[in-house]
């Protein structure tokens, strides 16, 4: 069967990077990102009495836009799950919500209506050949959504899967609007580092990536949330959920404190330790891949790379090209991803 190609130009394209913290998405005319949190069980614990959003193949997941961002559930059981990765598992619901996200002020406006997209997504290097094909065929089709009382329809007609860091690798290859032929001749080192993994993508001249010289380091920003959290635990006793929930959302805006038991609590000097405490081992393991790679150029993209910026200049210096907006890396360079796939 002869795959049907997309026109670009009759379907609207979003790039979607799924962040354990925050999903960011990139469309031709701008960039955004919303706090990801993919919950499972009970939607009354979020004051809604059923479901919002009624998607196809029975997999229940609501909306709610609280103005500085979206909160995105599913209220699928491990059981319910066929055995997909985890990228692919929140890869539905992250997905719509970037739609929504995007088409907020139209839907209103509208009061509703259907959508065409395109979309290019990015999943760690570790589950881009045991995800990728599953991702697809869980995203492609159309989605009955009600959004804010509004009736949407959501039709998914073409969907490009592929590794952080190679996207990544991309924006910067065309980050002028054109390529960049001496990148296009360089064997590149692009490391992104993310909230959960740090992809590192070895590609040769001629964007070929190199999978045996590639590896998905799982370790990231969210393991300073969790060192951080076990620190402010034994200095304070069990935190709660939503006390641990308020530690981290503290983190990602860049604060060295949060409201625990009534008292506004610092913890400044812990989060230096935790951070130092990762960023040593993450870029021990960097460092020792690009020694061994010896690339022409190394590349930095993603959300970590301002997080861990300090540790980053004491040990690479002016060895690193840092992608930019890096945070953005990623979901911009999916849509040369699509645009290539259509």
């Amino acid at each position: 069967m002869t795959e049907r190609k997309v026109r670009l130009d009759e379907v609207h394209a979003l790039g979607v990077d799924f962040g354990r913290l925050f999903t960011k998405v990139a469309t031709p005319v701008g960039v955004d990102l919303f706090r990801s949190t993919v919950l499972r069980g009970d939607f009354a614990s979020l004051g809604m009495r059923t479901p919002a959003v009624a998607p196809r193949k029975g997999a229940p997941i609501f909306f709610r836009y609280e103005g500085h961002g979206y909160l995105v559930g599913s209220n699928l059981s491990d059981d319910s799950l066929p055995p997909i990765t985890k990228a692919a598992s929140k890869a539905v619901p992250l997905t719509l919500a970037a739609v929504l996200k995007v088409f907020h002020d139209r839907i209103v406006e509208n009061g509703g209506g259907t959508i065409d997209v395109a979309v290019g997504v990015a999943v760690p290097l570790s589950e881009v050949q045991s995800g990728a094909e599953t991702i697809r065929e869980m995203l492609e089709g159309d989605f009955s959504l009600e959004y804010m009382e509004h009736p949407v329809r959501v039709r998914i007609v073409r969907v490009a899967v592929t590794a952080e860091g190679v996207a990544s690798y991309f924006d910067r290859l065309y980050s002028n609007g054109y390529m960049d032929r001496e990148l296009w001749g360089q064997t590149v080192l692009i490391a992104d580092l993310g909230s959960r993994t740090t992809d590192v993508a070895l590609i040769r001249p001629g964007a070929v990536l190199d999978w045996d010289r590639s590896v998905s380091v799982p370790q990231g920003i969210w393991d300073v949330l969790e060192i951080l959290l076990r620190k402010l635990s034994r200095r304070l006793g069990m935190l709660t959920a939503s006390e641990a929930a308020r530690v981290r959302e503290a983190v990602t805006a860049g604060h060295t404190r949060a409201k625990i038991r009534g008292e506004e609590v610092s913890f400044g000097e812990e989060l230096v330790e935790a951070r130092k405490q990762v960023a040593e081992a993450l870029l021990h393991d960097l460092e020792t891949i690009v020694r061994e790679a010896s690339p022409d150029r190394v590349l930095l993209a993603g959300g970590g790379v301002d997080f861990f910026k300090e540790e980053i200049r004491a040990v690479f210096g002016d060895r690193a090209e840092v992608i930019k907006d890096p945070i953005f890396s990623c979901a911009r360079g999916l849509l040369v991803v699509l645009r290539a796939s259509c």
